[in-house]
């Protein structure tokens, strides 16, 4: 078993004390704007709490200290019903909201974070947590040392583990100048990222950048209905459908507008209609898309690639170092040459042979799948002989 260094305590909290510990919260969680005070308090009052099966009252607000009272960590969880199981989840969890998930912790003390976390499962009754429990954890790195050091103390307690790669976020790491990252690119990208600066540098399309969070404000029905158009087009609801989730993000992002750490990428038309536009997050050296939206009437006009390479050169010129796309394993991202980062659901369930008769039945269930598909990509080939 992982042991601590140094005696780490995990304690439950309210709310309002785990929200006006702002400043320390907002240091621990660093460049990622994702696990900022603004993004996950909203995820967790405007999102999460309004889901089906959602227990509003049993949630743990969790907050890490050491000895002398210093904060390490902490995180906020909220608990779901869902197939018989009792699942904690962590706020700002999954794929509407978050990726790279972890919980905010000082910088070297990942592990002792996560040893503290554990044991506070652990050692809480089920009238709590809820029997059977179960504990989700989606969308984080696989070689997170919280993680890592959470799982395995749970582990070594009779905690089932179960672990499987979901998605990809896709990352890129910036030159200096826009015209060596040009260089890199593949010729058919090349041609197109050229044709597309060259564009709004003629005029024929106009780039601008909304930071305040008035004009954000202000762009944001804009925003909404062509990501909407977009997702119509590819027969898919979109995430706006769900009011909750427009009131989260729209929260979330102005807030995070007025720290400097929330924009708008727009490219318009000559006439000042938007024609596609990115929300982007960045921590001065990071760079995030988080969501885009096109204008599927103008497709001719190649608009994914006129705000890529837009944005992709208004962050090389403010010497932003990365530029990540984030969660999805869109082909279009790759053109760009952003490197995949693998990103994992992990599920642990509670000691007991409920918990471990769950975990076997879900790993049986992979493989027979895993068999299933394998089978069937083997009759193709026979067939294509």
């Amino acid at each position: 078993m992982i042991t601590a260094n140094q005696c780490l305590t995990a304690t439950r909290v309210d709310i309002d004390t785990l929200a006006s510990l702002n400043e320390q919260w907002q240091a621990l969680a660093g460049d990622c704007f994702m696990q900022h005070p603004a993004w996950i308090l909203s995820a967790f009052q405007h999102y999460h709490l309004k889901q089906p099966s959602v227990d509003c009252s049993p949630h743990a607000a969790l907050r890490v200290q050491d000895s002398s009272g210093q904060l390490n960590g902490c995180g906020l969880w909220f608990r779901q019903q869902s197939h018989g199981l009792n699942w904690w989840k962590l706020a700002g969890s999954g794929a509407i909201c978050s990726d790279y998930v972890t919980v905010p912790a000082i910088q070297g003390r990942e592990t002792e974070v996560g040893i503290a976390l554990a044991e506070w499962f652990q050692t809480q009754p089920s009238g709590l947590l809820g029997w059977p429990t179960a504990i989700e954890i989606e969308g984080h790195l696989q070689t997170c040392p919280l993680w890592q050091s959470f799982v395995s103390s749970l582990e070594h307690a009779g905690w089932a583990s179960d672990c499987v790669e979901v998605e990809g976020a896709r990352k890129l790491d910036l030159p200096n100048d826009w015209t060596t990252y040009e260089t890199l690119l593949h010729k058919s990208r090349r041609r197109k990222a050229r044709k597309a600066i060259k564009l709004i540098q003629q005029n024929k399309f106009c780039h601008r950048v909304a930071r305040c969070s008035g004009a954000i404000q202000q762009a944001w029905p804009d925003f909404i209905r062509l990501h909407q158009k977009r997702r119509q087009y590819l027969n898919q609801p979109g995430c706006f459908s769900e009011p909750d989730f427009e009131i989260f993000l729209r929260k979330a992002t102005l807030e995070l507008a007025e720290q400097g750490s929330a924009w708008m990428s727009i490219v318009q038309h000559s006439n000042g209609q938007p024609l596609a536009m990115l929300l982007m997050f960045d921590s001065g050296r990071h760079a995030f898309m988080y969501q885009s939206g096109i204008d599927t009437d103008c497709l001719q006009d190649e608009p994914g690639h006129l705000v890529n390479a837009a944005t992709i050169q208004y962050c090389i010129e403010k010497g932003i170092e990365t530029f990540d796309f984030l969660r999805g394993d869109e082909p279009y991202k790759r053109g760009w040459l952003a490197n995949r980062h693998a990103l994992y659901r992990t599920r642990l369930f509670a000691p007991g042979w409920t918990g471990r008769g769950i975990a076997s039945a879900i790993k049986l269930r992979r493989s027979i799948l895993s068999w299933r598909k394998a089978e069937t990509c083997q009759i193709d080939l026979q067939d294509e002989d």
